[in-house]
């Protein structure tokens, strides 16, 4: 299949932003201050493509599975998970039952682990909680379960997804 007319590569759309910032469109007579403000310029106007006030684009979505050891009631989550579950959806994969787990907030999970310890029974509440914020790899979120697990099982929920910045490889 021929590759689309509206289709644009990376070098393009650094020469178009040059050439509508004045700037030369030679990437090669850049200086080191167009570099960084282009890179700032890309990700600013994708961030606002994406996620755009009031709309949830449905290509953002990611319908996934994950594994929860037994005694693991604090699961990682993707690196392009975005912090949002779509419309709470996680629910056991299979063997347990199809129910929804509720999601709760992260204070009312440890205010539950704190008074009881129950186990035994399938987790019933979730919670996402953002974890430490790295400045190499950015934020990274996980799930929290309550009752903890006192087997492995498989999650099935969806997700917004939160996509790499276009560059010169994956445009």
């Amino acid at each position: 299949m021929a590759e689309s007319t509206i289709s644009i590569s990376f070098a393009d759309l650094q020469g178009e932003t040059a050439r509508f910032l004045g700037w030369t469109a030679t990437v090669a007579d850049w200086t080191a201050t167009n570099t960084s403000d282009f890179s700032k310029i890309l990700k600013s106007g994708y961030r606002k493509f994406l996620f755009p006030p009031g709309h949830d684009w449905s290509f953002l979505r990611v319908y996934a599975t994950i594994s929860v050891s037994a005694n693991d009631a604090d699961v990682d989550l993707p690196d392009d998970f975005s912090g949002r579950v779509i419309d709470d959806s996680v629910t056991f994969a299979s063997g347990v039952s199809n129910r929804r787990l509720i999601r709760v907030d992260e204070a009312v999970i440890r205010a539950q682990q704190s008074q009881d310890s129950q186990q035994g029974v399938p987790p019933q509440y979730f919670a996402i909680r953002a974890k430490t914020h790295a400045p190499t790899t950015g934020q990274r979120y996980e799930i929290l379960l309550h009752p903890k697990p006192d087997a492995a099982f498989t999650l099935r929920y969806a997700y917004v997804s939160l996509p790499d910045v276009p560059t010169s490889t994956n445009l």
